[in-house]
């Protein structure tokens, strides 16, 4: 006997089509998946024979072989225990109306149908392929509802489906249609007191869809500009909508409260973000943190340097005049800080003694210096161990002493920029 079923698999952010061959024959009882079939996949037979059992049927005591078309492609994901306990499953089909009808859904031992992730573009991997039913879990129906002109069967459990497949008890259309509009914003730019400058630069950055580059010392506000810079773009379209939410759909982080993205994403990861976890990829390739950006914003805040370089060290994207360093900006032709007289004759200073130099630069710095003077070249993790201090407050000077124009800081080390 055999049943063919649709479905679908994703690669990356897209899917496209699969038919789920299940073939019962006479023979030494045995489970065979073909068609480069995931470890997920797999795995198959331990949920589905419980299922089945536990759902009231009959589980073949026979030879069992499931193809999954095109063969060629590596298929992954747990939404095809739906089709497969379906094939295995005696039954009265039409198989015109099976075929045009897809099913996905993972399979609880207790024949349960749990949430799938990437569900909506699964479903609009159907929908462009002319398929306009789909059967899915439950807890997916809102996730795909989104779509306008397909019909949505939720499922809870196997029984439901098998039956609506069969034709004996259909389940009912999902036909609560939410209007989805852009989300409610509680951070907005009239909460960023001063900084008139500043805004008016990301406005027009937003306004082109430019990369700005925001430079200052810690709590000036770089964060906090950022962050509402999703606020002040245009309301998201129906199909910007669509393509936000399938990212968000296949990186797993759809929930029960949240299952439409109706607004601007905004992403800020920590400086520590691996490359993978930045731009996306591993051996089963997951959205970075630039794709759940997409259609909004990312703040790329601290970045490693040696991820700046591979990211955004692209000719003509930064000015000629900067290489991109860990957290700041390495002006071209900048020294490491070896001694006081280093930073004086930078600025052009002769003839004074120590304590007019502690009032010129102030006693703080003259303590870096003359550490730097002792010890040679240093990090900022060493300055902090030998004054005592914290990072933070070690870091704070850093940047009083650029601001100055005095010194540049890269690469956790202290660099004076000669003219």
């Amino acid at each position: 006997m055999l049943t063919r079923i649709m479905t679908a698999s994703l690669n990356g952010v897209h899917g496209y089509p699969v038919t789920v061959e299940v073939d019962i024959h006479r023979g030494m009882p045995g489970f065979t998946i073909v068609g480069l079939a995931g470890t997920t996949i797999k795995e198959a037979c331990g949920r589905v024979k419980p299922a089945i059992v536990n759902s009231g049927y009959v589980y073949p005591n026979e030879r069992i072989t499931v193809n999954l078309a095109p063969a060629g492609r590596h298929k992954e994901g747990s939404h095809f225990d739906l089709p497969m306990a379906l094939g295995l499953v005696a039954g009265g089909y039409d198989q015109e109306c099976l075929m045009s009808t897809a099913y996905m859904g993972e399979l609880s031992l207790d024949g349960s149908l749990g949430r799938i992730r990437g569900a909506l573009p699964l479903a609009m991997c159907m929908r462009n392929a002319g398929i306009k039913k789909i059967v899915l879990p439950a807890g997916n129906a809102e996730e795909v509802s989104v779509l306008e002109d397909i019909s949505i069967f939720p499922a809870h459990n196997l029984r439901q489906a098998v039956e609506h497949a069969e034709g004996k008890n259909r389940i009912p259309i999902y036909n609560v249609k939410k209007i989805y509009s852009c989300g409610v914003w509680h951070v907005d730019f009239s909460q960023v007191a001063g900084q008139e400058t500043a805004k008016r630069a990301v406005m027009a950055g937003a306004a082109g869809n430019h990369g700005v580059l925001l430079l200052g010392g810690p709590g000036c506000g770089k964060t906090m500009i950022a962050e509402r810079i999703p606020t002040i773009l245009p309301d998201l379209s129906y199909e910007e909508m669509l393509e936000i939410t399938a990212v968000y759909s296949v990186a797993g982080l759809l929930n029960e409260k949240q299952q439409i993205i109706d607004r601007r994403p905004f992403r800020s990861p920590h400086h520590t973000v691996s490359m993978s976890g930045l731009i996306g990829g591993g051996n089963r390739p997951r959205p970075g943190e630039i794709s759940l950006a997409h259609r909004g914003a990312l703040i790329t805040a601290e970045l490693a340097a040696e991820q700046g370089r591979e990211v955004f060290a692209v000719p003509g994207n930064i000015d000629s005049r900067y290489n991109l360093g860990n957290n700041k900006l390495i002006k071209e032709g900048a020294v490491p800080v070896t001694c006081i007289q280093d930073i004086l004759d930078a600025m052009g200073v002769v003839g004074i003694n120590r304590e007019e130099a502690e009032q010129l630069l102030g006693k703080t710095e003259i303590e870096i210096f003359t550490l730097l003077e002792n010890y040679g070249e240093l990090t900022i993790d060493e300055l902090c161990r030998l004054m005592g201090k914290t990072p933070a407050y070690v870091s704070s000077i850093v940047t009083v002493m650029e601001i100055k124009g005095i010194v540049f800081s890269a690469l956790g080390k202290i660099f004076i920029a000669k003219a």
